[in-house]
C-alpha cells in the first residue's frame, strides 16, 4: 500500500529548518486535490502518526498540521502532544466566539496556533481577536 505526506520545510530568520507543514497528498503529484478538509487532515494524520511515523517526518521538530472548524469542534488536536503540532487555522474557519474559545483552550494546554494564508476582515467582529490568539512565535 503506498501513502503519501507532502512535507513543506518552515524556515526561521536564520533561514534553520523550524518546522514542516504536512499536507494531503493522494498521489506522486505534488499538488493538492479538491477533496474535502476533514477527510485530507483525517489522511495527513493517519499516515503522518500511523503508517510511517511521525519522528521519520519530523526529525523532532514541530509539524503544523491543517484544522477545519469541524475538527476543532471535535477536539481532535488534543490527541497529539503539544510538542509534536502546531495547530494551523485554515483560511476557511470564519472567526467566531466559538473558535476564539477553542483556540485559547488550546493554547492553555500548550498547543501553539498559526494561521494559514489568514486574511483580516474587519468586518468580522472576532477577525482582531483571532488574530492576536492565533499569533505564533
Amino acid at each position: 500500500m503506498e501513502v503519501f505526506v507532502a512535507r513543506q520545510p518552515l524556515f526561521n530568520r536564520m533561514e534553520e529548518v523550524y518546522g514542516y507543514e504536512l499536507l494531503y497528498r493522494n498521489n506522486e503529484v505534488n499538488m493538492f486535490p479538491n477533496i474535502d478538509g476533514d477527510h485530507a487532515t483525517a489522511d495527513v494524520i493517519i499516515n503522518s502518526f500511523l503508517n510511517i511515523g511521525i519522528e521519520k517526518l519530523s526529525d523532532g521538530k514541530p509539524c503544523f498540521i491543517n484544522f477545519t472548524e469541524n475538527l476543532l469542534d471535535l477536539g481532535l488536536p488534543t490527541y497529539f502532544q503539544p510538542r509534536e503540532i502546531v495547530i494551523e487555522i485554515l483560511e476557511t474557519v470564519e472567526p467566531s466566539r466559538k473558535i476564539i474559545n477553542i483556540c485559547k483552550e488550546l493554547k492553555a494546554l500548550g498547543y501553539k496556533i498559526a494561521l494559514d494564508d489568514y486574511i483580516f476582515d474587519n468586518t468580522n467582529p472576532y477577525a482582531y481577536e483571532l488574530l492576536i490568539t492565533g499569533r505564533y512565535h
